[in-house]
C-alpha cells in the first residue's frame, strides 16, 4: 500500500464499519503503523538524498576550482607567450600543435567623469536597469502593520526535515 493510499483511507475513515459506526480497531492500528513506517522510510530517503547533495554539491566545488585554475594557468601563458612574441618581433608562429598569432579588436575603456558628462550632454551613450522590488524592505514593512498596494504576504508551510 502507498503512502497516499493509506492517507486516503485514514482520510475517507475506511477503518469505520459504515452501517454501525463501530470503529475496527486493529484496522485503525495496521494503516497508522503503515503510515508511520512508510513516513519514516520517506524521511530517512530525504536524509539520504540531501547527503547526495552536499557531496554533489563538494564535488561541484572541487571541480569548479580546478577548471578555474586551469583558465588561469591558460590566461597567464597566453600573455607570457604575447609578451615573448612582441619581445622578439613576431607577429606569429606555425607549428604542428598550433599557430599562434595576433589580431586586432577595438574595445571601449571609459573613465568614471563619462557617466556625469553623457547626463548632461548625450543621454543616449547611457543604459539604465529596470528597478526591482525590495523584498526586504517590503517584507518588514508589512510585518509592521504597514499596507502597499499591489504586494500579499503570503505565509507558507515548508517541511523541515532534520
Amino acid at each position: 500500500m502507498k503512502l497516499y493510499e493509506v492517507a486516503t483511507s485514514l482520510e475517507q475513515l475506511e477503518f469505520v464499519d459504515k452501517e454501525t459506526g463501530e470503529v475496527n480497531l486493529e484496522m485503525l492500528e495496521q494503516l497508522k503503523m503503515t503510515f508511520n513506517e512508510k513516513s519514516e522510510n520517506i524521511i530517512k530517503y530525504i536524509k539520504n538524498l540531501n547527503a547526495d547533495i552536499v557531496s554533489l554539491k563538494a564535488e561541484e566545488k572541487a571541480l569548479q576550482e580546478r577548471r578555474k585554475a586551469k583558465e588561469n594557468k591558460v590566461e597567464y601563458l597566453k600573455e607570457y607567450l604575447k609578451t615573448t612574441m612582441l619581445q622578439v618581433g613576431s607577429n606569429k608562429l606555425e607549428f604542428t600543435a598550433g599557430i599562434a598569432s595576433f589580431r586586432s579588436s577595438k574595445s571601449i575603456e571609459c573613465e568614471s567623469e563619462f557617466v556625469n558628462w553623457a547626463k548632461e550632454k548625450n543621454a543616449e551613450l547611457l543604459t539604465y536597469k529596470e528597478p526591482e522590488p525590495n523584498k526586504t524592505k517590503i517584507k518588514e514593512l508589512l510585518e509592521n502593520g504597514g499596507e502597499l498596494e499591489f504586494v500579499n504576504l503570503v505565509e507558507k508551510q515548508n517541511l523541515q526535515i532534520k
